[in-house]
C-alpha cells in the first residue's frame, strides 16, 4: 500500500497491490476500512515506483504550482490570502472538470484559451519555458530515485517486535544509506488518523 499526504483530508490517492497470500475477504476488509481516506486503486507492484512519482510526489509539485499561481496574482495586485484561495480553488475545479468530463487536458486547456485572449498569452510563456518538459523531467528524476531506494532491502529482524521498533529499525537502516523515509511514515500516520 502506498498512500499520499492528502489522505489527511480524505482526498488521498492510495495505490495498492496484493500477492497470493492475501485472501479476497482480507483485501475487501482493508479496502472498506480505507474507503474514507481517498481513491484506492489496484496496481501491479512493478508499476508502483513509477506511479508514486505522480501520486506520492505530485502533491509537492501541486503545492509549488499553487504557490506560483498565487505569487503571480499577488504581483498583479491581488491580496496574498485571496490569491492562495483562488489558486487552490482553481486547481481543484480544473481537476474536477477533467475527472467529470474525461476530456483530454489539452482539450480542456483549449476551451479556456479564447483567440487573442489573455490565457493564450500566458500559455505561450509556459510553453516557451518548457513547462511540460520540466514537469516530465521532475517525475523522471523522482522515478530514478524510487528505483535507487528500492535497492535497499535489508530490514532487521527486530521489525517484528512492534510498530515503533519497525519504524526505528527501518529508519536506521535507510539512514545509513542516506535515505529519508519520514514522509512515507507521515502519510501512513495521517491515513490512520483519518480513518480512526
Amino acid at each position: 500500500i502506498m498512500p499520499n499526504t492528502p489522505v489527511a483530508v480524505g482526498k488521498g490517492t492510495i495505490l495498492y497491490c496484493r500477492n497470493d497470500l492475501v485472501e479476497d475477504a482480507v483485501l475487501a476488509e482493508v479496502l472498506h476500512d480505507l474507503r474514507f481516506a481517498g481513491v484506492l486503486d489496484p496496481l501491479e507492484e512493478t508499476l508502483i515506483d513509477a506511479a508514486c512519482t505522480v501520486s506520492g510526489c505530485g502533491p509537492a509539485y501541486a503545492y509549488m504550482f499553487l504557490d506560483a499561481l498565487a505569487a503571480g496574482a499577488v504581483a498583479c495586485g491581488v491580496p496574498r490570502e485571496k490569491a492562495l484561495r483562488y489558486a487552490a480553488a482553481t486547481m481543484e475545479g480544473a481537476a474536477q472538470m477533467f475527472l467529470t468530463t474525461g476530456q483530454h487536458p489539452d482539450a480542456l486547456k483549449d476551451a479556456v484559451c479564447s483567440p487573442g485572449g489573455s490565457t493564450i498569452e500566458g500559455v505561450k510563456v509556459l510553453e516557451a519555458q518548457d513547462f511540460r518538459d520540466t514537469v516530465k523531467e521532475a517525475l523522471a528524476a523522482a522515478y530514478r530515485r524510487n528505483l535507487e531506494l528500492g535497492r535497499w532491502k535489508a530490514l532487521p529482524n527486530t521489525i517484528k517486535t512492534g510498530d515503533n521498533d519497525m519504524k526505528n529499525s527501518k529508519s536506521e537502516s535507510y539512514a545509513q544509506a542516506g535515505v529519508d523515509i519520514t514522509a512515507g511514515y507521515r502519510a501512513v500516520e495521517l491515513m490512520k488518523a483519518h480513518i480512526a
